[in-house]
């Protein structure tokens, strides 16, 4: 990360600066009526010195596209952090939780719904809880995801993989 990226971040969200970056990497996804797949995401979290932290994330799956995802995370004085995401399905989800209370590393961010919009024609099942945890680790950026749907109210791991930063 860049010096300047790093000065940059709004000082409401300086503990998410681990996030920052532009990556790319391979992962496993479960469920649905393909069971386990694997797939590749370019994901891009940058900000601009706003109080907020953008985030673009791009699956593939043999080389076309499948998935998209937009939104922002937003920081609190208090240590509280949202994040707004929307996706390719029409979902639209508000997610909670804490930043992290120290620096050292590895950094991680844990953040749980708050509450999930779908569109009245959405695929079924519905999403109705997403956990998602974004873990730093020297130079790679891991994040787990796992969700409860209407088939299944339990959370179980959804995708997990292991970023590397983009060479551009």
């Amino acid at each position: 990360m860049s010096k300047k990226i790093a000065a940059d971040v709004y000082t409401s969200l300086n503990k998410l600066r681990f996030l920052l970056g532009r990556w790319r990497g391979v992962g496993i996804g479960k469920g649905g009526p393909s069971g386990q797949w694997a797939y590749e995401e370019l994901l891009e979290i940058s900000t601009t010195g706003q109080p907020w932290i953008s985030y673009v994330g791009n699956g593939y799956k043999d080389n076309a596209a499948r998935h998209c995802e937009m939104g922002f995370f937003r920081g609190h004085t208090d240590g509280h952090v949202s994040m707004c995401l929307t996706d390719t399905l029409g979902n639209a989800y508000l997610l909670m939780g804490k930043m992290p209370e120290d620096e050292s590393t590895p950094s991680t961010l844990t953040l749980t719904t708050e509450s999930v919009v779908s569109p009245f024609f959405g695929r079924q099942p519905r999403v109705t809880k997403v956990e998602r945890t974004y873990t730093r680790s020297g130079d790679s950026l891991t994040m787990h995801v796992k969700m409860a749907t209407t088939n299944c109210d339990e959370l179980e791991e959804h995708l997990h993989i292991t970023y590397e930063p983009e060479v551009t």
